[in-house]
């Protein structure tokens, strides 16, 4: 059994704990950490009160993370463009408190499809490039253009935008190197080095209209919880049923906040148009089973729908359990 594998009842408790509203505050050793880590929930277990140095890093990244956006937005803006955190940015943000439990490694933006040229100017004239980075060098390395329009010719977001950012080591951090050389920081000298990563979206996916991330007041930053909710279910049903690497917690911690701010009818709707009633119906009732507050979700939302997508419940396989109702919530 792999040490991540190992750990999976204690992330299973620390799920269990969050769906209900009650996280599980502890102390858990390094060995745990590291393994919540590769789940992407290493902070899940800390009171925000008192945070660990993992915690104080992981909000000093994210600040500028987002600082970087927003100067992206007010631009776009200034130029009659709209644009809206979308995804983990958009959660943290509206959902969470500003609260990351994790390193985010990129921040996700939607911009009208028909506004992608301006975006990409806007992003250049920030310091952004459309290139990878290269651990070794510490640099970034430009990717061939040929790629990127080949890339971005059949799909719906743009190569994602990065750029660096130093920073001096804050004192609080030193003499933490658990902390550093996981991307997207890396300790350089006494400098910290932040690989800063925007992801630009035309469309929530290649079959799914661009409308869905605009509902709401024209002026809200975020996308919708309750389209957020559904589209996050969606995705992550789907890759565990077509058995995708898919070993990151952290989407189900989302989901547990998610639904009970979003509207559940009109989650249900939304899976109804776009034949993913089964994601929606399995993932919500996993989590309700586990303690999420909300009303049950008749099974008649699966009988009554389109069942192409329909996989059977398939959350045990995350602890390796079996296919089946998921008794493993009890």
């Amino acid at each position: 059994m792999n040490s991540t594998a190992q750990h999976l009842p204690l992330a299973m408790q620390a799920l269990r704990a969050w769906a209900a509203g009650a996280p599980l505050i502890l102390d858990v050793s390094p060995g745990e950490r590291e393994a919540m880590a590769r789940l992407r929930i290493e902070t899940a277990f800390e009171d925000p009160a008192a945070p660990s140095p993992f915690q104080s890093l992981y909000r000093i990244v994210f600040a500028r993370q987002r600082a970087a956006a927003e100067a992206v937005r007010a631009d776009l803006a200034r130029l009659s463009t709209p644009s809206r955190f979308y995804k983990g940015a958009a959660i943290v943000q509206d959902v969470l408190g500003g609260e990351p439990f994790s390193l985010m490694r990129d921040v996700d933006l939607v911009v009208p499809s028909d506004r992608a040229s301006l975006a990409r100017a806007v992003l250049r004239h920030h310091g952004f490039r459309q290139a990878d980075f290269d651990t070794a060098e510490r640099a970034l390395r430009s990717y061939d253009p040929l790629k990127v329009a080949a890339y971005e010719d059949d799909s719906y977001e743009l190569y994602a935008f990065s750029r660096i950012e130093r920073f001096p080591l804050p004192e609080l951090l030193a003499g933490c190197p658990e902390l550093w050389q996981r991307a997207p920081i890396w300790l350089d000298g006494d400098e910290v080095l932040l690989l800063v990563t925007l992801d630009v979206h035309l469309r929530a996916a290649q079959d799914i209209p661009a409308e869905h991330l605009w509902s709401g007041p024209e002026d809200r930053p975020f996308v919708d919880p309750s389209v957020e909710a559904w589209l996050l279910a969606t995705r992550y049903y789907l890759d565990i049923a077509r058995q995708r690497p898919r070993p990151v917690l952290r989407d189900l911690f989302y989901l547990a906040r998610l639904f009970p701010q979003a509207e559940i009818d009109r989650c249900v709707a939304l899976a109804t148009r776009h034949d993913s009633l089964p994601a929606m119906f399995y993932t919500y009732e996993f989590l309700r089973r586990l303690g999420m507050p909300g009303a049950a979700l008749p099974e008649t939302v699966l009988t009554d729908g389109n069942r192409r997508n329909d996989f059977g419940w398939q959350y045990g396989r995350l602890w390796g359990g079996v296919d089946g109702a998921p008794s493993l919530a009890a």
